[in-house]
């Protein structure tokens, strides 16, 4: 378990206030969080800055009953510094799933090069946003080491011929594993698709 935080302690002594018996937030990442703490969570997940307890919160609410968290898990991707913290708020968006209003919101987090690695779940999930510039904001991203992989994947799913091609020329030389694994993947995926012609 991640050392605690002066917030994280005020968000434990919080909810052992209202009732519930827990030593860390991280008692309710793998469940069962109560959906009734959700007012709580999120009050503290919008002024948390110390990255642990923001992380930790993030993970608890990577839950079913907690749908309407987006909104300030989303607001909070972006606030944050923590790369690990942002990768678990992502994670708890893409558990949710998109709200068609967040669309564009999310395409512009993941091209954003700042937000490092904890881009990668918005990205891996891409394919679930319906929007024509979708496969070009991925296409863009297979040069980004940080996500290169995730975005191949969901060319995979998504992808259309032009995507097809692109695949098909990228080099893997001195490429992540991942990388490595998920082209030819993602080829044969859109050649079902499109024909391998």
């Amino acid at each position: 378990m991640p050392t605690l935080e002066p917030q994280h302690e005020l968000l434990v002594a919080e909810l052992r206030r209202r009732g519930y018996q827990l030593a860390s937030i991280y008692d309710w990442v793998n469940g069962p969080a109560p959906v009734e703490a959700e007012e709580i969570l999120l009050r503290h997940l919008a002024s948390a800055v110390e990255p642990r307890t923001v992380e930790g919160i993030a993970r608890a609410l990577t839950q079913k009953g907690f749908r309407a968290a987006v909104p300030t898990l989303l607001r909070r991707f972006a606030e944050i510094e923590d790369n690990s913290a942002r990768w678990a708020i992502a994670n708890a968006i893409v558990y949710h799933g998109f709200n068609r209003a967040d669309w564009p919101v999310v395409l512009g987090y993941v091209v954003e090069r700042r937000f490092g690695i904890g881009r990668q779940n918005l990205v891996w999930r891409l394919h679930r946003i319906k929007l024509p510039e979708t496969e070009a904001v991925l296409l863009s991203l297979i040069d980004d080491p940080d996500v290169d992989s995730f975005a191949v994947t969901a060319l995979g799913r998504c992808g259309g011929r032009e995507a097809l091609e692109r695949l098909r020329t990228v080099a893997l030389n001195g490429r992540s594993r991942l990388m490595q694994r998920e082209v030819p993947k993602a080829i044969r995926r859109l050649e079902v698709r499109y024909g391998a012609a």
